[in-house]
């Protein structure tokens, strides 16, 4: 495979898989035919894919644009969140402002899946344990 001065579109699948967190030879298996290939030769192509800098280039430019979306997604759901507890503050409404600061902490990943707060680990809370203990007997 020469490199062309343009992508092919199997070579944007192959690409767009890199930038998306596939490894090259399981971007390789997506963008390509290889049920006769053994890993190796999956690897070598992969490879030789990565060498080139238009495909470089659209993963960087792939893997930009998901960084710019996610970023903007967390920064403008924070500021909303925090306008809107401010907003609830002002007109009283306890209630309303807690509900903006809990969904603030799921959004930044403060929160285990059964909603319960992420905490110290568990040898840290072994010692606070241990240290609770030996003060108090």
């Amino acid at each position: 495979m020469g490199k062309g001065k343009r992508l092919t579109p199997k070579m944007i699948t192959f690409a767009d898989a890199v930038a998306s967190g596939e490894s090259y030879s399981d971007a390789y298996r997506a963008a390509y035919s290889t049920e006769n290939y053994k890993n190796t030769s999956i690897w070598t192509e992969a490879s030789k894919l990565m060498s080139n800098p238009l495909v470089l280039q659209r993963i960087e430019e792939a893997r930009s644009i998901a960084r710019e979306r996610a970023a903007v997604t967390i920064e403008s759901l924070t500021r909303e969140l925090d306008e809107d507890r401010a907003l609830a503050r002002q007109e009283g409404q306890a209630s309303a402002a807690i509900k903006a600061v809990e969904i603030k902490g799921k959004l930044h990943g403060q929160f285990e899946k059964d909603n319960s707060q992420k905490g110290a680990s568990p040898e840290l809370q072994r010692l606070l344990q241990e240290g609770w203990d030996k003060e108090n007997t």
